[in-house]
């Protein structure tokens, strides 16, 4: 399949594939590949209906998936895109990265078993109208750069204490105890 420099779509035969070849203005000195044709059903492409998918074959086991789909799996106009490694084709991703449309908000996710690293030289922000939460096994707590707390407690003498704690100055973990 090819297209012109405008919308539309390129894929490129890879080596070993056997493929489709037309006339180009039914002139026999004018041929173009528009196809190509699988004779080997190990090898063959499969999807459901309606999804668009790009496999890149990798020697570990697991390849790596280009994808639109309905989230449902039903036929239809594809409402999930992601990038995944898959076993196969028609398995469940081990590792995701999808755009997910099909509620009523539209929402992003990375999913996996490895690491997450963001690199960047400048600043980071997250901003969010609901919750930030970290899951219980997360290795260390989080704070908002004017973050604080307010607390209150009874010392060792019975007397109330009260009060406000200070922004975090440093990126070192501390612990504070009220006796």
């Amino acid at each position: 399949m090819a297209a012109s420099g405008q919308h539309g779509a390129v894929a490129v035969p890879q080596e070993g594939d056997f493929v489709w070849i037309d006339q180009i203005q039914s002139e026999g000195t004018s041929l173009a590949v528009t196809g190509i044709v699988h004779t080997n059903p190990e090898n063959e492409p499969v999807a459901r209906s309606g999804q668009f998918r790009r496999e890149f074959e990798r020697p570990d086991g697991e390849n790596l998936y280009i994808e639109a789909e309905r989230r449902d799996h039903a036929g239809g106009t594809p409402d999930t895109v992601r990038f995944a490694l898959k076993p196969d084709g028609l398995s469940d991703p081990t590792t995701e990265i999808a755009i997910d449309d099909a509620g009523e908000t539209t929402d992003v996710s990375i999913v996996g078993t490895g690491d997450l690293s963001i690199d960047i030289d400048g600043d980071v922000t997250v901003n969010a109208d609901g919750q930030i939460t970290l899951g219980e096994d997360a290795a260390e707590a989080l704070a908002a750069w004017d973050h604080r707390h307010t607390f209150s407690a009874t010392d060792s003498a019975g007397n109330s204490v009260s009060g406000t704690t200070d922004t975090p100055d440093s990126s070192s973990k501390t612990e504070t105890t009220v006796k």
